[in-house]
């Protein structure tokens, strides 16, 4: 399970997501019952701290590290580099 930390979210809360992995939101302030579960995608409010956890298993015969991105799902954020790498290491 590996854990990513970070504030996003604009004015009205943005969706943002990890591709291609599911991951679990919560525990500090539970999830409205919309969010709770593994998701693709999550609603970043402004000026909340959002942690994701995820699990990754890698398809036989590929080995660690990946590179993965999350990144918010509004088009022009994802132009203006509200997307990024990060790599999942064993």
């Amino acid at each position: 399970m590996r854990s990513l930390r970070g504030s996003y979210g604009g004015p009205n809360g943005v969706p943002g997501g990890i591709d291609p992995t599911p991951f679990a939101t919560g525990p500090m302030e539970p999830p409205d019952p919309s969010e709770r579960g593994f998701k693709e995608t999550v609603k970043a409010n402004p000026g909340q701290l959002t942690t994701i956890r995820a699990k990754y298993d890698l398809p036989n015969g590929v080995a660690a590290p990946q590179t993965y991105v999350y990144h918010c799902h509004i088009i022009e954020h994802e132009d203006n580099d509200m997307m990024r790498p990060f790599t999942v290491v064993p």
